[in-house]
């Protein structure tokens, strides 16, 4: 079944996004591995400062039930383990998914 217009055009424009701007991949659970972007975000609770590491990836590449699931994140300096602690949809196709150590 063909995408509405504005769904495709949104599917061209987060593929392109993700083509230029991905920086690692991610492989969930022993599965292929997906290009990401990976960036340890800047927050502050309590008071405090501290980075929080994240991937964005397309929506419809997140697994289903991704809480808790187990993901390696390949960049030039290497490989980091993770585990998928938040997944935040962004509602036009993109997921953020929040990750804590494994």
């Amino acid at each position: 079944m063909p995408l509405p217009a504005f769904a495709a055009q949104e599917a061209r424009a987060n593929a392109a996004v993700m083509s230029h701007l991905s920086n690692a991949t991610a492989s969930f659970a022993g599965q292929p591995p997906l290009p990401v972007i990976f960036e340890r975000d800047y927050v502050e609770a309590e008071g405090m400062a501290t980075s929080v590491p994240l991937i964005r990836l397309p929506s419809a590449s997140v697994p289903g039930s991704v809480r808790g699931l187990r993901v390696t994140v390949q960049t030039q300096a290497g490989a980091s383990h993770w585990r998928v602690a938040e997944h935040h949809p962004d509602g036009a196709g993109l997921s953020t998914l929040y990750l804590e150590q494994a």
